[in-house]
């Protein structure tokens, strides 16, 4: 728990940039509720819709099709 800790605080990178890049990991793994997860914990940390789809874009991009179905099926 130590770890996901500190991806909730900000370092060299902001936490929000941290649950980003982690929701994107999760979603590149099939890990719907990981991404709907850390979406949420995204949000409080300050993030945007625009910036979460911009995320889901990424996911695409680097993932393919398996990636973006997760996150799509994740931020319904």
């Amino acid at each position: 728990m130590k770890n996901f800790a500190e991806t909730q605080t900000d370092g060299a990178l902001s936490a929000k940039n941290k649950l980003l890049i982690a929701m994107a990991l999760d979603a590149g793994n099939g890990d719907i509720d990981g991404v709907k997860a850390l979406s949420e914990h995204a949000r409080h940390a300050g993030a945007t819709e625009d910036e979460i789809f911009e995320v889901v874009k990424v996911i695409g991009s680097v993932c393919g099709i398996q990636g973006l179905f997760y996150a799509s099926k994740a931020l319904k």
